[in-house]
C-alpha cells in the first residue's frame, strides 16, 4: 500500500469513527419504554473495530515515515517541524495585534 492511500484510509477511518461517535450519542437516550433507533451494543462493536483498524494504519503510517530520510531528516522529524512552525505562525499574528 502507498503512503497515500494509506493517509486516505485513515483519513476515512476517523471520519466514520466520527459518525459512529454521533450515532451513539444519538441513540444514547430514549424515553422510557422506547427503543433507541439504532443498536447501541452494535454501534460499539462497529466503533471498538473502527479504532482497531486505525491503530494499526497509524502505526503503518509511523513506521513508513520514521524509516522515510531525506537530506533534511526522517520524515517525521520534518512532519514535527511543520507543526511547530504552524504553530509559530498561529501565535506571532495574534501577539503582534
Amino acid at each position: 500500500m502507498k503512503l497515500a492511500e494509506a493517509l486516505q484510509l485513515r483519513s476515512d477511518l476517523q471520519k466514520r469513527i466520527y459518525q459512529l461517535q454521533e450515532r451513539l450519542n444519538q441513540n444514547a437516550t430514549v424515553q422510557e419504554g422506547e427503543k433507541p433507533a439504532e443498536d447501541p451494543v452494535a454501534l460499539l462493536g462497529e466503533l471498538d473495530s473502527c479504532i482497531v483498524q486505525l491503530e494499526e494504519m497509524m502505526e503503518r503510517i509511523n513506521r513508513t515515515n520514521s524509516q522515510t530520510v531525506t537530506a533534511e531528516g526522517t520524515l517525521t522529524a520534518l512532519l514535527a517541524r511543520w507543526d511547530c512552525l504552524k504553530i509559530k505562525v498561529e501565535a506571532y499574528p495574534e501577539f503582534l495585534r
